[in-house]
């Protein structure tokens, strides 16, 4: 073990100095804050680092005037290289601020030790106006904590009226990357093998979640979760990361270890996501005449030639107005920009990430044919949009109002050797730090074609005033019901109760 170092964190209801010396960072808690309910403030080790006892205290905020709060928490170095602590204040599920501080840590020896900082790391909050908090949801925190080449997810579960619990799973050895990259690469493999068989294919997936659940899952969570399986309903993933699939896990008794009669995956007990470090998601979405867009490429190349995707088009214009968007980056670009211009924006098309790491997730836009190719060359040059340049330049929302857009990407596999689905998620953390209020997307691919029975049953349920949560338990049960090899893929990042409201204006 490593050198040990203190954590100082500040409450106040007035403005706090920076301390000097520190790494410090410091915030203003969101406008949500109920100032009658404690506020639970938790330290999160993310990166080379662990904590050492108590992670998070539970506190009366300080009244207005000069009056703080004052708490400290101990963390150790685990390995060298650039550290990550996550301070983090809420009440209820989902935090109120979230501080991010990166000490680095440097080695002596066989220690590691925090560089250039002899005294603590600090993290300063400041308290806001009064708003209700949210309290009714059951709710999972998910923490990716790395150390070194070893990945521990660590577990926080709110369920009202039955209580609060921690966990720690397993240590992942090895790179998280590679790790998650296998997942996909599993499924689209298996569903190669299967050969369209999807009675084998989900036999197959069904064998895998469970796997999952032993992988990702301690023994005493897998119990509380099958001990309360036929109660949950709508739960809330709020995680640091976005890419292990949730949805995928399948619950089974953990006295037994095999799996049940009945078909229980995560994602049908109404299973939605949120990222942790992220404004709250919206309770209320909208789609205004003339802010409802689709993005639909006629791919020149015919290898990538997409014939359903015109129904989604149909679908789209019909039921929201939906106007095309030109699908070049350019244009697009301009579009995502546009403060307050975009209230849907629905993409079918190929996707898939082209480098080494999950978080290179591109879509293809339509591209062009060159004439005269260099000799060798490819004669098809595509036009792709990275959800590193959305998470740079994207700025969708008006923060000064409590609606944000809807975000739907029904991308498939892209249709040329080389190109996988494997992890389109980069996505969902692009498109919410741009401002999206909800985003929802296949997150692993089968097939070539995006099926459209999921999403066009979503957009059905909420046009019935239903909620994305139950609209989206609706949704799967629709494609799987149609014999929709993709039911499981989908991946939602919404607040569970949010509904649409129709808007004429």
């Amino acid at each position: 073990m490593g050198q040990r170092v203190t954590v100082h964190v500040e409450i106040s209801a007035h403005e706090l100095a920076r301390a000097a010396g520190t790494t410090a960072k410091g915030g203003e808690l969101a406008d949500t804050f109920d100032p009658e309910k404690p506020l639970t403030v938790q330290v999160l080790a993310r990166t080379n680092f662990e904590v050492v006892g108590d992670d998070r205290a539970t506190v009366t905020a300080p009244a207005s005037g000069d009056s703080s709060v004052d708490l400290f928490f101990d963390v150790t170095a685990t390995d060298a290289g650039p550290g990550e602590v996550w301070v983090t204040i809420r009440q209820g599920a989902p935090p109120l601020l979230t501080l991010v501080l990166n000490p680095q840590i440097k080695t002596r020896g066989a220690r590691a030790r925090v560089a250039r900082d002899r005294s603590a790391v600090r993290a300063d909050s400041v308290l806001p106006p009064a708003a209700p908090a949210d309290w009714s949801i059951p709710t999972m925190r998910v923490n990716e904590r790395v150390s070194g080449d070893s990945t521990t997810y660590e577990y926080d579960i709110d369920l009202p009226e039955k209580g609060t619990y921690k966990y720690v799973s397993a240590p992942i050895e090895g790179d998280r990357d590679a790790y998650v990259n296998r997942i996909y690469r599993y499924l689209e493999e298996t569903w190669a093998a299967t050969e369209g068989d999807l009675e084998k294919f989900r036999d197959e997936v069904r064998t895998y979640g469970g796997e999952l659940f032993d992988e990702l899952f301690p023994s005493d969570l897998q119990r509380l979760l099958w001990k309360h399986r036929k109660s949950l309903k709508n739960i809330r993933v709020l995680s640091t990361e976005p890419f292990i699939p949730w949805e995928l896990v399948h619950l089974k008794n953990p006295s037994t270890g095999r799996l049940p009669g009945d078909t229980i995956f995560l994602a049908q007990m109404g299973l939605v996501r949120w990222l942790w470090n992220t404004p709250a998601a919206p309770v209320q979405l909208q789609i205004r005449p003339g802010k409802a867009w689709y993005l639909v490429p006629e791919y020149p190349d015919p290898r990538y030639t997409l014939v359903e995707t015109e129904t989604e088009a149909k679908y789209l214009s019909k039921a929201f107005g939906a106007r095309p968007v030109k699908p070049e980056t350019a244009r697009v670009m301009t579009l995502l920009r546009t403060r307050n211009r975009v209230d849907l924006l629905h993409f079918a098309g190929h996707g898939g990430a082209t480098g080494g790491g999950v978080e290179d997730a591109r879509i293809f836009l339509q591209g062009r044919i060159d004439p005269d190719p260099p000799d060798g060359a490819d004669a098809y040059i595509r036009d792709e949009l990275s959800a590193r340049r959305i998470r740079q330049e994207g700025n969708l929302a008006d923060p000064e109002k409590p609606v944000r857009p809807l975000v739907v990407l029904n991308a498939c596999q892209a249709g040329r050797a080389g190109i996988q689905l494997t992890s389109i998620g980069g996505f969902a953390e692009a498109f919410i730090h741009a401002g999206a209020g909800a985003f929802v997307s296949s997150l692993w691919s089968v097939g070539d074609e995006p099926a459209a029975t999921f999403t066009t049953e979503f957009y059905s349920q909420l046009r019935r005033g239903r909620t994305i949560a139950d609209a989206t338990v609706a949704a799967r049960e629709k494609a799987r019901a149609a014999d929709d090899a993709t039911w499981l893929a989908y991946v939602v990042y919404a607040h569970p109760d949010a509904r649409l409201r129709r808007t004429t204006a």
